[in-house]
This record gives C-alpha cells, structure tokens and sequence, in this order.
C-alpha cells in the first residue's frame, strides 16, 4: 500500500508542478496610447485606453465616475518619474463633496470599447519630465497595459 500512495503523491506533485506552469489567460487586454507625447506643465495629459474582452464571458465595467477628476475607477494608473518613482496622486480639498456619474457598461466575449482618460487630473505630472504611464484594470483580475512615455516640459 506504501507504493501505490507514494507513486500517487509523485504524480500529483508533478500534475501541480505542470498547472503551475502555465500562466491563467487574462480576460481582458488593455493598450493605452498618448494623444501628445509631449505636453506643456499644466496642461491635460490625455491617454486613450483600448480594452478588448478576451474571455468567454460578459464583463461587467460598470461605474460611478467621479466628476472631480473625471476618472473612471475601474482603472488604475501607475505614473513613474525618470527615476521610476511613483508620482503622486493629486490632492482635491474635500474630495467627499464630490458627485459621480453612473456609467453602465458591459463588453461580451471579443468586443472591445476605447475611452479617453486624462491622466493628469489623477496623478500630479505638473513638474517637467518625463513620465511612464500603465494602466491596470483591478475588477476580476490585475491586467495591465502596456507602457507608455510622455514628456512634460516647460
């Protein structure tokens, strides 16, 4: 009996060690692309942001977006400096008065839907430099977009 259980656990073990292996299929694509790559300090920085259901399911990209920044929250964006350091969020005083529009919105399996998004109501890209910017959607799972660079200058 001692065998055939230890001939099991080395199958199962190797059965874990393959699934492991292969990494879990996104259900979705995000490709981002800049209007300018290269924009004056102050002014908007607007990103266009495709996204393409790859699953085989609905998914659901319903929101409230928040009219102060104008952002949908189903996206996340990371800004790094020329130092690859994360760039602050901008600061609204009394974020709590802030009023939202309801946004309904599903994408079926293949479609896809582009939205702009100005990234510089988010995170503080006032001082010159140059910017990477991915953004993620977190809702079912972490996706992230490719990479892009824009540059602020003077």
């Amino acid at each position: 009996m001692r065998i055939p259980f230890a001939l099991l656990l080395v199958v199962v073990s190797a059965l874990f060690a393959v699934a492991g292996t292969h990494a879990a299929k996104q259900p979705l694509t995000i490709d981002i692309s800049a209007d300018k790559s290269t924009v004056k300090a102050g002014s908007p920085v607007w990103i266009k942001v495709h996204v393409t259901n790859t699953s085989k399911k609905e998914l659901d990209f319903s929101a409230s977006v928040n009219n102060m920044t104008g952002a949908d929250p189903n996206y996340r964006f990371d800004v790094r400096d020329e130092a690859e350091h994360a760039v602050a969020k901008r600061v609204y005083e009394h974020p709590e008065l802030a009023t939202g529009s309801p946004v309904s919105r599903t994408l079926k399996p293949g479609e896809s839907y582009s939205d702009d998004q100005d990234v510089s109501r988010v995170i503080d890209m006032s001082r010159p430099g140059q910017y990477a910017i991915q953004v993620s959607w977190t809702k079912d799972a972490a996706v992230k977009s490719n990479t892009i660079t824009v540059t602020v200058t003077e």
